[in-house]
């Protein structure tokens, strides 16, 4: 979560809103998602793709993917 506050700290303010929107996207699908064993492989893969990511863009780009382009 670290690396993504530093990429956004360091993005405009009009990726920074696409990313909270996203992001709140996904936080309602997490919350509101079953606790089986496929979300939970599920949500250990997005952090670690988050964790392997380097820019900014390549969170974007996975935020995207996980949650389609709107």
């Amino acid at each position: 979560m670290r690396k993504l506050e530093d990429m956004l700290a360091a993005s405009s303010a009009e990726e920074q809103q696409r990313v909270a929107k996203r992001l709140r996207t996904l936080l309602s699908g997490i919350s509101a998602g079953a606790s089986d064993g496929a979300q939970g492989d599920r949500k250990q893969n997005a952090r670690e793709r988050i964790e392997a990511a380097t820019t900014a863009e390549e969170i974007f780009q996975m935020i995207d993917v996980e949650l389609g382009e709107e």
